[in-house]
């Protein structure tokens, strides 16, 4: 005798497939029910409640980032991707031709620069002094040159000195009066009569004889430069009360005898 659940089984419709032919109809097919295998716990499909929401969303969370990491994961990037590491690519490369930016990099720049200064200084002094001693070396040679003229002299044969490149002689003018000339052109004019012209320190003095007596005239050549009596250290117009007869220079003293037979030492 069959039991109730064969004889369910019997009678319940038989399970159908489905199948499609070439040109895309579906027509039902039966299924041999030896072939269906019944569903045990923990396998097939899991109904969404209210209660179980939270842990279905945890799962499909976890799907969808394992088919992230699958999709990503494959030996050729994206377009994107390919873009993004073309791109990193060249920041490296432009950020290795210049020097990384780190404290000792900055340190050895300012160094750098400091010592180009430095060397910058250096060559303009160099320059500087080349240029000043090519200006000085005209002006030392003049200097040079001036020493060999005779800072004491007395008057030559001709009756004329050279002081700085500039003939200074006596002349005496129409009138008999007599002149101190500079090349030739009148310097000053003196008050007697002159008996020798000597050149002492840069300084001609002149000694002359008055109506009264003898005296000492001192000029010394510059722009705006006038004769002026000899003193002494008292500051008393240095002379006699006779007429000179000689002058001569005895280092930087000059000595004169008058007609009286006194003689007279001037410390010039």
């Amino acid at each position: 005798m069959a039991s109730l659940r064969d004889t369910e089984f019997d009678q319940a419709p038989a399970p159908v497939g489905v199948q499609v032919d070439d040109e895309g109809n579906q027509a039902p097919v039966p299924v041999d029910p030896n072939s269906i295998t019944t569903l045990r716990a923990g396998q097939g499909a899991e109904v969404t409640t209210r209660e179980n929401a939270s842990h279905a969303a945890g799962i499909a969370r976890k799907n969808a980032e394992s088919r992230f990491r699958k999709r990503h994961s494959s030996d050729k990037p994206s377009s994107a991707a390919a873009r993004a590491s073309k791109r990193l690519t060249s920041d490296d490369a432009s950020a290795a031709d210049g020097p990384e930016r780190t404290s000792k990099n900055i340190f050895m720049i300012v160094g750098a620069a400091i010592l180009a200064l430095v060397v910058l200084f250096l060559l303009v002094r160099c320059v500087t002094g080349a240029l000043t001693s090519q200006n000085a070396a005209p002006e030392q040679n003049q200097q040079s040159e001036q020493p060999t003229e005779a800072q004491q002299q007395e008057a030559s044969a001709d009756g004329s000195v050279v002081l700085h490149g500039v003939k200074y002689a006596l002349a005496q003018g129409e009138g008999g009066a007599w002149w101190v000339t500079a090349d030739g052109e009148a310097a000053f004019s003196l008050s007697g009569t002159p008996t020798a012209i000597i050149l002492c320190n840069g300084v001609l003095v002149v000694p002359e004889n008055l109506a009264s007596g003898w005296d000492l005239m001192a000029y010394m050549p510059a722009a705006g430069s006038l004769p002026t009596q000899v003193t002494d250290s008292d500051g008393n117009a240095v002379g006699g009360s006779g007429a000179v007869t000689s002058a001569a220079l005895d280092g930087s003293t000059l000595v004169v005898n008058d007609s009286t037979g006194a003689t007279t030492n001037v410390s010039l």
